[in-house]
């Protein structure tokens, strides 16, 4: 145990000296760095001296720099408010550029359909004027442009202007059905002329009251005289005496009655040539050419008409010359007399009824050799008819361009002799006017001119086969 104790006293005796050398160290490495320190703030003091005016003033900026940060974040701040609210306007301003611009459009539109309806009023006042003036070809004009002017996108579907339409639809059938009806008198054989026939009585072959009109004259004074003479050869009782007969040869006025008729047939008492026929002919065609860009077949339907008048007048004219042929061999008597003797003698025959039954009777009556003469009487009467027929089908050709080939020369030119009489200003005109129709309407029109003229002729012949 002793020597336990005194080991531990041995060793911290021996250890004692390194520690004070430390200590000792320590407060001069504190001295030296104290002097440093005096030093070293003596310095900074020194710096701090020399420099304070610098440092006041960039503290100063600094301050400054610190505002001014301050009132840039503002301003940041004011200007995104403010593209926000320049963002929000922007919007507002595009939908309400495209409402304006819808609103413009809409408000376009209405003044169009304004001005398109005084377009409409204005066309259809002019309409009642020219309607009331007679002017049909520029009424048909009106009617177009009120057609045209109502078919606009901007006036599809308004109501008010039904009533319009209505009223020009009907004014323009009115003035169509007054221009074919005028084309229509124009076309056939004129009052006056030989073969023309009053047809006011009617024109059904079946209507026993439909006689054959008045007659005005129906044949030639020259075709009735050769019926008398023929009646009073066949020793017919009741014929006139023939002393009249022989003064008109004597005097040479059936002679040149004949040769009139031959020379004037076709035309009217006011008609010294065809171009006189064509220029009451061609007017009323042109005039249904006019306003007809979206109306094709008026033409065509005035043909049609004309054809229709032409038989029921060749039929009318067949009934009037034999009732003046029959008065002739049998004057004063009634052909339905004659007709009722006739039947008592051969009423085992089924004979036929009406007006015509009883003119058939009468005819067939009467001897053959009677009949022969009575037929070229009747064939002479239809001469006419048929010349203004053929002067109605030329005039209308050559308005449309569609002569025949056989009216050409061979090398395929027009004949210039043949064309001289088509030269007056009304058949250029005609021509100018039907040149700007469809080339189908042309043919279509000419086609029924052709049929017009078949249909007068199966007329013709179906009233001489029943007489």
């Amino acid at each position: 145990a002793p020597t336990a104790t005194a080991a531990p006293a041995v060793s911290s005796s021996s250890s004692h000296p390194p520690r004070r050398s430390r200590a000792l160290f320590g407060l001069a490495a504190q001295a030296r760095l104290g002097s440093y320190l005096d030093r070293i703030e003596t310095s900074l003091v020194a710096a701090i001296g020399a420099r304070s005016e610098s440092f006041f003033e960039a503290s100063a900026r600094l301050h400054e720099l610190d505002a001014f940060a301050s009132e840039t974040c503002e301003a940041i701040e004011r200007t995104r408010r403010m593209l926000l609210d320049a963002s929000t306007y922007a919007t507002c301003a595009r939908e309400s550029v495209a409402s304006l611009h819808s609103k413009r459009a809409n408000l376009a539109a209405l003044a169009d359909a304004f001005e398109r309806l005084a377009t409409v009023r204005e066309c259809r006042e002019d309409l009642d004027v020219l309607r009331r003036a007679g002017d049909y070809g520029g009424s048909l004009e009106a009617c177009e442009d009120v057609h045209r002017a109502i078919a606009a996108p901007s006036l599809r579907g308004l109501r008010c202007l039904e009533d319009v339409a209505r009223h020009v639809g009907e004014t323009e059938r009115e003035v169509v059905d007054a221009l074919v009806a005028e084309f229509v008198r124009a076309a056939r054989v004129q009052p006056g002329s030989v073969g023309y026939v009053d047809t006011a009585g009617g024109d059904d072959d079946d209507d026993d009251t439909a006689g054959g009109g008045d007659w005005s004259p129906a044949t030639t004074r020259a075709a009735l005289a050769a019926v008398r003479a023929a009646a009073r050869d066949a020793g017919v009782e009741g014929v006139e005496d023939g002393a009249e007969d022989e003064e008109e040869d004597d005097s040479g006025e059936v002679s040149e009655d004949a040769e009139d008729h031959s020379r004037r047939a076709g035309l009217g008492p006011g008609e010294a040539s065809a171009a006189d026929a064509r220029e009451s002919l061609l007017p009323p065609l042109l005039a249904l050419t006019r306003g007809a860009t979206d109306r094709p077949g008026r033409i065509a339907d005035a043909m049609r008409a004309w054809g229709r008048a032409a038989a029921a007048d060749a039929r009318a004219c067949v009934r009037a010359a034999c009732v003046a042929c029959i008065a002739v061999v049998h004057p004063g008597r009634d052909p339905a007399m004659i007709a009722h003797n006739r039947n008592r003698a051969d009423s085992s025959e089924s004979q036929p009824s009406g007006h015509d039954g009883i003119i058939q009777r009468a005819i067939g009556a009467l001897p053959p050799s009677v009949f022969a003469v009575v037929v070229r009487a009747v064939t002479t009467s239809l001469a006419g008819h048929f010349a203004r027929a053929d002067i109605v089908r030329s005039a209308a050709r050559h308005a449309l361009g569609t002569a025949p080939l056989s009216e050409r020369d061979d090398d395929g030119k027009k004949n210039d002799s043949f064309d001289d009489s088509f030269g007056t200003r009304t058949d250029e005109c005609a021509r100018a006017a039907c040149a700007a129709l469809p080339a189908g309407e042309r043919a279509a029109a000419s086609a029924a001119a052709s049929d017009a003229v078949l249909a007068l002729t199966d007329a013709a012949q179906g009233a001489v086969a029943r007489a």
